[in-house]
């Protein structure tokens, strides 16, 4: 008598594990003829555990790729914050480039500052409004960062 299919991704998992648990299958073939006398398609289970496996891990907050797209759009929200609240006058622009720089020499370092910096009387309104964006950023960045320096675990 054939039983009725799993109804749930928990169900079949069980079922599967039941299956397996008295005497491990040493071929394929005999996984197939296990699991067509329990009254399951081989080929819809495998699908099933596949679908299954993978939806699981997508969203599993031990993915790292779901957590570097997760902090990286929340560095896009604050580094957005730091765009927006941004005075436009170009020589307040620069002042506070400088002062930036002044307070953390080693941001100066960075390609896109060396980029812009050794040029910024040249520099456009929109490209100092970016830079001083992306180091107000970084220099936030670095103080959150500078407890974990000390020796402190994350």
């Amino acid at each position: 008598m054939k039983r009725k299919p799993p109804s749930t991704e928990a169900e079949l998992v069980e079922r599967v594990g039941e299956l397996f648990e008295a005497v491990l299958p040493e071929t394929e073939a005999e996984e197939t003829e296990i699991l067509r006398r329990a009254g399951l398609d081989p080929e819809a289970v495998g699908s099933r555990l596949a679908k299954f496996a993978s939806e699981t891990l997508a969203h599993s907050p031990l993915n790292w790729r779901e957590r570097a797209k997760a902090e990286r759009e929340k560095a896009l929200v604050h580094f957005e914050e730091y765009r927006h609240g941004l005075i436009r006058a170009a020589s307040d622009l620069k002042a506070q480039i400088t002062d930036i720089l002044t307070r953390q020499p080693d941001l100066g370092s960075l390609p896109t500052v060396r980029a812009h910096f050794h040029k910024l009387e040249k520099t456009s309104s929109n490209d100092l409004e970016s830079l001083l964006a992306e180091l107000q950023f970084l220099e936030a960045q670095s103080q959150v960062q500078a407890p974990k320096k000390g020796g402190e675990k994350e």
